[in-house]
């Protein structure tokens, strides 16, 4: 019988590609600046506010940036500021990074659905959104 081999953590790291990483944080954050133009954010956050905002995500989940290492970055190029949080992201976080991100785009389209219907007055469409 066929038996799977066990994966050593060197074996998992080695499957974590930098630029696989790269692309699943420019793919978040392309759904997270939709997501901030489509809930109205827009006329409160500029766009170095909305990237900060994403980094605390980031930080939150373990990445270690500082608050002016944030504002740098907010402020590059957007191919400077992805590899920046590769280079800055842990391990642990890289492993898990693509279902947190899913899970994250779920959070922010839900969140997006609430606070539309809540500005349109419309209780009965949150209370179905929650359901």
């Amino acid at each position: 019988p066929f038996r799977r081999p066990i994966m050593t953590a060197q074996f998992d790291d080695d499957l974590v590609d930098d630029v696989t990483v790269g692309l699943q944080i420019q793919q978040f954050l392309d759904e997270w600046h939709f997501r901030v133009l489509h809930s109205g954010l827009a006329s409160e956050w500029d766009r170095s506010q909305a990237l900060i905002k994403a980094m605390e995500i980031f930080e939150s989940c373990g990445m270690d940036i500082s608050q002016e290492e944030k504002e740098g970055l907010a402020d590059a190029s957007e191919a400077d500021m992805i590899e920046g949080l590769v280079q800055r992201m842990p391990m642990s976080l890289k492993r898990m990074l693509e279902h947190l991100l899913l899970q994250l785009q779920l959070v922010l389209s839900t969140a997006t659905r609430v606070r539309n219907s809540l500005e349109e007055g419309s209780a009965d469409e949150v209370a179905k959104i929650m359901e």
